[in-house]
């Protein structure tokens, strides 16, 4: 297994050139850096939000509950951060689905899962 350095380090400055990449990538690249600009850069500045790709399961899942898709875009970039990683770290397909649906279900009443908040919802 070889070590950071050996992925290669890309670098983007917009939505549209990371999913072009990814489009015609995504089959032989498995692994890579992301550099990104700061935001004082300005015009190559791309938010984390708009770079972070939602899972397929996930948005098809938010898709089924329109107030669970608007509640869950109106959450913060941070907050998302934390959701998806919590779901993209499930180890079982059972685990991940559990995950999703409780993501779903909390959003549906504008609570954020993996959070403090969502504890006893």
């Amino acid at each position: 297994m070889g070590g950071p350095n050996d992925h290669p380090r890309l670098e983007f400055r917009s939505r549209a050139a990371i999913r072009a990449w990814l489009e015609a990538n995504h089959a032989k690249e498995t692994t890579f850096w992301l550099m990104t600009f700061k935001k004082h850069v300005g015009e190559y500045y791309v938010p984390y939000g708009e770079v972070v790709i939602e899972p397929d399961d996930l948005a098809r899942a938010l898709d089924k509950t329109q107030r669970a898709r608007q509640n869950f875009d109106s959450f913060s970039p941070s907050a998302r951060k934390v959701i998806l990683l919590w779901i993209k770290t499930a180890k079982q397909d059972e685990t991940r689905a559990r995950r999703i649906s409780e993501t779903v279900r909390l959003a549906t009443k504008n609570v954020k899962a993996a959070h403090p908040e969502a504890k006893g919802q």
